[in-house]
């Protein structure tokens, strides 16, 4: 089974990407949801980030993000240490996932940290989604509420576009119209056949 790693920084339009694969009938998984999913749901992965970070880290038994973000924003050892703990629950729930995804000529595996995280390492190719700075900050700003500042910052925490090309063997520009990155996705989705 080829797996395709889909990325992209935060604002790229990854998620948008990863709907227009699926209408093609390629199946997609969004680790970072699962990750979140996991986080609310599998009772080990809960007991050992309330053991890691306190007993703060859950109210009535939901993650408090809130706490969880303040916590790691700017201690990149404490965002270490929640990915070491997340990422072997999403290693497992992928495993199941591609199980049960067997019957197609691949699979996306869409992650927002794919190359950070050495996720990367486990998937067969990359395909890095792009978008200009303003572009990004608008979508953000529109989509979760936030200051201009904080949408810089959480940009300048990952890696940059530059360092992520490198690992890429497939790249989406997506600047233009909704019409424009569908023919790019399906452009890329031709060559990812191709390339089997």
């Amino acid at each position: 089974m080829h797996i395709v790693g889909l990325t992209g920084g935060i604002g790229t339009g990854k998620s948008v990407v990863a709907s227009l694969f699926v209408q093609l009938g390629i199946p997609v998984y969004n680790s970072d949801n699962k990750a979140k999913w996991l986080m609310n749901n599998n009772d080990s992965l809960k007991d050992e980030l309330v053991e890691a970070f306190g007993v703060n880290t859950y109210g009535d038994g939901v993650l408090n993000k809130t706490y969880l973000s303040n916590l790691v924003f700017n201690d990149s050892e404490k965002l270490k240490k929640i990915n070491e703990i997340v990422h072997p629950y999403v290693r497992i729930d992928f495993e199941e996932w591609l199980n049960h995804n067997s019957s197609v000529p691949y699979v996306i595996k869409e992650a927002a940290i794919l190359i950070e995280s050495g996720a990367y390492k486990q998937v067969d190719s990359i395909l890095l989604v792009l978008s200009d700075l303003e572009n990004r900050i608008a979508r953000v700003l529109q989509r979760d509420n936030v200051k201009r500042e904080d949408v810089l910052a959480r940009i300048k925490n990952q890696l940059s576009d530059e360092e992520k090309q490198k690992f890429s063997d497939y790249t989406i520009d997506n600047n233009s119209s909704l019409l424009e990155l569908e023919i790019k996705v399906k452009a890329t989705h031709k060559e990812i056949l191709k390339s089997l």
